[in-house]
């Protein structure tokens, strides 16, 4: 038996080091084309290539890597791209190739209608990103990959292109500086930032914000020096506007969203895979703690320990008949005599304090003694706290002062018994003068209650102690989750059996794309309305206690259901004011009166943005005025002399 546990966990360690290892080679930019092949090709030959395991993602990066390699199967960097871009100025400035200058004239498609397209889902193309000037909704600001930027300045009626002119087009993040609107920040791959001074109409190479695809760029309001970003390599903070770069958090190995509380920007909520929370203007993020999973393991006598995790009456017993026995739960870094929590941030507390129930009735010759002790590394030697040899006959309410705070402070609790006898305990906090609560326990629900999926995050004026958090797992929906004391803490709500991500208007089906079709926005005006986004999206009246359709993808479907169509896969939701953006894999839309669902619900806003990808496109023979094109979301395109 055990020799099948050895087989089965080295099976899922060779599955989590290829699936990381893949991702990481396309992220650092260090490997060949053949060499990631390889070392997917080993990965997926583990997981398989169902949805959700990430094939169909790695394909068409497959797809268009191969296209781009140079012959040693090398990709070039963003950083190689810009350099070849200042070389062409150079050489284009100098005529020394301008015989070799071809005329080029955009054809399109910049609209899309029935006579034009052909696919299930029509729009012109994918976009990833979107600004909009905080004092004038008419100037808006979008990109995609392969698309670059493109600028409005009459609320998505027209459209200019601000990046013909550059070798990398890849965006995926953009903002404005608040106090000043003509300075843009567009956060592509390899961690590379571009800015732009003049409204976009030149662009420099700004900033490299670590390793791979930039995800989010916030800047503080009150302070633009002082900015934010999140990327496939982590979670980085600037305090020179977004010259150089920090990792906040080593162990934010990702990152995905990043929010401040409204109206104080000293609190600032950070997600990837992880959650963190920082209270002192992003000097420092913590994560809200919790007791990990419990655990049990023979250690002394006959009897080995279990745990039973009821509400209010977690109950620690032996096993199996009487013995002497010590008992403790989570990682211990192979101390496996202690029930101990995972570390606790004490790192300037004032007058942190351990607070938690107990009880025991059974208490007379069965349990001998039961010690508290705290540790402040996690090799360290332990001091006792305290010693309970009586009886409890109710439960009982303890608080102990915590001496010598500690960036790594561990608690454990130990016992002995020769009856087989246990005790109770529940609601373990440690709460401080100045920081609240920085821990607390989880027995019922085995640690903190969101799990180990990517998160998006919204907030509203409307109570800003307010912070809910979507999740996904497995590129469906994970959970959703919310926070009423300013993200210190989060409460799952019910959503059993849902699956928002997919294609199903009842939210049935197992498909989606997440973390790629994912996203939360909290109406500004009203806390309890939320909107949430896979491949459809949805809206809730109450808090996120339950969800709705409020749109489909195949605009027939959508009409037969008197809700809005939006093209499938959506990237982003954003408020500006009571009008909700929408940003998808067919271009930008706009809900204007989000109160009232119909078949009118969204507005498209994309007519004028000439970004759709194309795989390939074919010419007529007989006609070179007939080309058709194959695009990526968005069908097949067919252009005529009569025009697109």
């Amino acid at each position: 038996m055990k020799k099948y546990y050895f087989l089965i966990l080295c099976s899922l360690c060779a599955l989590v080091v290829h699936s990381q290892r893949y991702r990481h080679m396309i992220e650092s930019g260090d490997y060949s084309v053949f060499q990631i092949q390889a070392e997917a090709e080993a990965h997926f030959n583990i997981v398989g290539t169902d949805r959700g395991v990430g094939y169909k993602p790695y394909k068409r990066w497959e797809y268009q890597a191969q296209r781009l390699m140079d012959q040693n199967g090398m990709l070039k960097s963003p950083d190689e791209y810009y350099n070849d871009l200042i070389q062409y100025q150079q050489d284009f400035n100098s005529n020394s190739f301008s015989s070799f200058q071809g005329n080029w004239t955009q054809l399109g498609p910049t609209y899309w209608d029935d006579s034009n397209s052909n696919g299930w889902n029509p729009g012109v193309g994918r976009i990833t990103s979107l600004a909009i000037d905080p004092a004038d909704e008419n100037h808006i600001i979008v990109g995609g990959p392969t698309g670059g930027v493109w600028k409005s300045v009459d609320g998505g009626t027209n459209w200019t292109v601000l990046t013909d002119n550059l070798a990398n087009i890849d965006v995926y993040a953009l903002t404005m500086d608040p106090t000043n609107t003509s300075i843009y920040y567009w956060g592509s791959t390899g961690g590379n930032i571009y800015r732009s001074t003049d409204a976009g109409a030149t662009w420099s190479f700004y900033a490299d914000a670590g390793n791979g695809t930039v995800n989010k760029i916030l800047i503080d309001p009150t302070n633009t020096s002082k900015m934010y970003c999140t990327a496939s390599g982590g979670i980085y903070k600037s305090t020179d506007t977004g010259l150089t770069w920090n990792l906040i958090n080593p162990s934010a190995t990702n990152g995905y969203d990043i929010e401040f509380k409204p109206g104080d920007t000293n609190t600032i909520y950070a997600s990837g895979t992880n959650y963190f929370y920082s209270t002192d203007g992003g000097n420092t993020f913590s994560a809200p703690q919790a007791f990990t999973q419990w655990s049990q393991e023979y250690i002394s006598g006959a009897a080995d320990w279990t745990i039973s995790d009821t509400n209010q009456n977690n109950t620690i017993t032996p096993r199996t008949g009487s013995g002497m026995a010590h008992f403790y739960s989570g990682n211990f870094n192979g101390d496996s005599t202690r029930l101990i929590s995972d570390p606790i941030n004490l790192s300037g507390a004032t007058n942190p304090r351990l607070n938690f129930y107990y009880a025991n009735v059974n208490w007379a010759g069965d349990i001998d003694e039961v010690r508290v002790l705290y540790r402040t590394s996690a090799t360290g030697a332990w001091t006792q706290i305290a010693s309970y040899t009586a009886e409890m006959t109710s439960w009982t309410s303890v608080t102990l002062n915590l001496p010598s705070p500690s960036a790594n402070y561990y608690i454990a609790f130990e016992g002995i018994s020769r009856y087989g006898r246990g005790f109770n305990i529940d609601d373990l906090t440690v709460t401080t003068d100045n920081l609240g609560t920085v821990f607390q326990e989880g027995f019922e629900n085995s640690g903190v209650a969101y799990g180990g999926g990517v998160k998006m995050m919204g907030v509203s004026p409307d109570d800003p102690t307010v912070v809910y958090m979507l999740e996904e797992s497995g590129g469906i929906f994970g959970g959703f989750y919310k926070s009423t004391d300013s993200g210190a803490s989060f409460t799952e709500l019910d959503h059993t059996g849902k699956n928002y991500f997919g294609y199903s208007s009842s939210a049935s089906d197992d498909r989606g794309q997440a973390p790629r079709d994912m996203d939360v926005a909290v109406d500004p005006n009203d806390v309890n309305e939320v909107h949430i986004a896979g491949i459809l999206s949805w809206r809730s009246t109450d808090g996120g206690v339950t969800f709705n359709i409020t749109s489909q993808w195949i605009p027939g479907s959508a009409a037969g259901q008197n809700i809005g169509y939006c093209h499938a896969d959506i990237d982003l939701l954003m408020f500006y004011g009571p009008n909700l953006y929408v940003a998808s894999d067919g271009g930008l839309f706009v809900a204007e009166n989000t109160n009232t669902v119909n078949a009118n619900y969204y507005r498209d806003l994309t007519t004028g943005i000439g970004l759709r990808e194309f795989y390939k496109i074919g010419i007529s023979r007989g006609n070179t005025e007939v080309v058709t094109g194959g695009a990526q979301d968005n069908g097949s395109s067919v252009y005529t002399s009569s025009g697109v």
